[in-house]
């Protein structure tokens, strides 16, 4: 028979996978997004907010996750540093010459932000 601290640590996982659901499920890693981005055209990504600047009239930022970081495009004012991040966008990639070398990086151009999170 389970205890009582079972049962709640029970509800409170159940609680936790039921309300991230939407925003987990189908989320790409950044790693696997930069290592393969000719495979996707639109992906779900997630992550903290690590650098953030304005550029005319276009923001930059970059998140990043336990694998990776990468930079996002947007048309709207960008979360603060260190906030958590669910978004959905398109890959993108921009080569960048050197010599014979490409050092080109792949990024996202944000479509859709599906929730932000901010840590005190």
């Amino acid at each position: 028979m389970a205890t009582a601290l079972q049962r709640s640590l029970l509800t409170l996982v159940s609680i936790d996978l039921v309300s991230c659901q939407p925003f987990s499920v189908g989320t790409n890693s950044i790693k696997t997004v930069k290592g393969q981005w000719s495979h996707y055209s639109t992906v779900q990504i997630q992550g903290r907010i690590v650098e953030r600047v304005q550029l005319l009239e276009t923001w930059t930022y970059a998140i990043q996750d336990s694998t990776g970081k990468i930079c996002v495009l947007a048309d709207q004012t960008t979360p603060r540093l260190g906030e958590q991040v669910w978004l959905r966008g398109k890959v993108r990639y921009q080569a960048v010459l050197v010599g014979s070398q490409n050092l080109g990086e792949a990024y996202i151009v944000e479509g859709t932000r599906l929730k932000i999170t901010t840590y005190p």
